[in-house]
């Protein structure tokens, strides 16, 4: 056992250090690793300045590349040569010294209560981390939640336990650290769990980091544009382990508090959104593109089912006539008005006449009861989910 971690490293877990032009600190990981009982491989991007030699005389294996492709070839590189081999997991160690080994230890202890699954680092930053950092972070943790439905926790940080082969099953083109974005959205798409606990980093004064914070987010933003626009249509994925269909999937995805109530919120707004008629079918796509729970979305958005139509239109058309005319309410004759003219127009051409005139005031009064209706339907079931969820857990210990 190492004297850096207070557990014994995994048989099936090997340690990848992708490493370009980090001769002043591969050395260092690649012994701190070793020294916490792991086994250490490293793949030299066609560094200059000797990395590769540093990192074999330290005690790594190396493979070559013949010149810079970018981190995510060399990262495809070691986990192709590492499956060749034999291994079942890999962990993921940038060789700028930024991991200290009591953070991956940490994250590979966590990762053996779910070998399968992809683990993340979500770095601790400290005060002194840089601003592209915290606000590159923030990003991409927003869009691969948009692109997958899954919060990674730190879709940038390169400290990571993936699962071999698996990790190989979707197809990648991105090259660079573009790469790491991209295996996270493929991998959860491909249907392989992805979890996240929190880890210390470490920001060296002198640290040396290829990314360019220019160039490395035009190819992540163009990353996340196609991540994206593929994940809209509504065509499913490849899965690794292909499931049946059945209810219970349907009812269980995405069924924790906040998922259940990012649902609710989706089918209240869409429930008195003034889109008769379609809303259901809005309904099923965004919660196929977003991941929710389509079951709970659409029994929510029958809030607006028959005469409460009527109820929640009034509403927003009097909110809206307050918005465009300075607070000056619609009259009560308006609505009576309208009910009598639409029970008795004979066509849909007459009941377009009928609305038509209070378009405007209905799309402008949604902008406030759309929000406000989804904020309250997503309280009202995130707090009955915790309630139930919190019950069967202590029944069920």
């Amino acid at each position: 056992m190492g004297v850096h971690c207070s557990f014994f490293w995994p048989d099936d877990c090997a340690v990848l250090v992708p490493v370009y032009n980090h001769v002043g600190s591969v050395d260092r990981v690649v012994r701190e690793l070793i020294a916490a009982g792991a086994r250490v491989y490293c793949v030299d991007d066609g560094s200059s300045d000797g990395s590769g030699e540093a990192a074999a005389a330290a005690g790594a294996v190396v493979f070559r590349q013949a010149s810079n492709g970018g981190k995510g070839l060399a990262l495809q590189r070691g986990f192709r040569e590492l499956i060749s081999l034999g291994w079942r997991r890999v962990c993921t160690v940038d060789a700028d010294g930024q991991h200290p080994i009591s953070a991956t230890c940490t994250l590979v202890q966590a990762a053996n209560t779910e070998p399968q699954a992809i683990w993340v680092g979500a770095r601790r930053m400290p005060a002194h981390a840089p601003t592209t950092s915290r606000l590159g972070r923030a990003l991409s943790n927003f869009w691969t939640r948009i692109a997958c439905g899954t919060w990674p926790g730190d879709a940038q940080c390169g400290l990571r336990v993936y699962p071999l082969p698996e990790v190989c099953f979707p197809r990648y083109r991105a090259q660079r650290y573009s790469f790491e974005v991209e295996v996270l959205i493929r991998c959860r798409w491909a249907g392989i769990a992805l979890r996240h606990i929190p880890v210390e980093v470490i920001y060296p004064q002198k640290r040396i980091s290829h990314f360019s914070a220019f160039w490395d987010s035009i190819r992540t933003g163009l990353v996340f544009s196609r991540l994206i626009g593929r994940a809209a249509l509504p065509w499913p994925q490849r899965k690794v382990h292909p499931q049946p269909w059945s209810l219970r999937r349907l009812f269980s995805t995405n069924s924790s508090p906040s998922g259940l109530a990012a649902a609710a919120a989706l089918g209240g707004a869409m429930g008195v959104s003034p889109i008769m008629g379609i809303q259901t079918l809005i309904i099923i796509w965004l919660c196929y593109v977003l991941r929710l729970n389509m079951p709970v979305a659409v029994v929510v958005s029958n809030i607006s089912f028959g005469p409460l139509m009527a109820v929640w239109a009034a509403l927003s058309i009097s909110i809206g006539h307050m918005m465009r005319w300075g607070g000056e309410y619609a009259p009560v004759e308006l609505y009576q008005q309208v009910r009598t003219q639409f029970a008795t127009a004979k066509n849909s051409s007459e009941h377009w006449a009928i609305i038509e005139p209070l378009i405007y005031d209905w799309l402008w009064g949604s902008l406030i009861v759309m929000p406000a209706v989804a904020a309250l339907c997503a309280g009202i079931i995130y707090v009955l989910s915790s309630l139930v969820q919190r019950r069967a857990r202590a029944t069920a210990a």
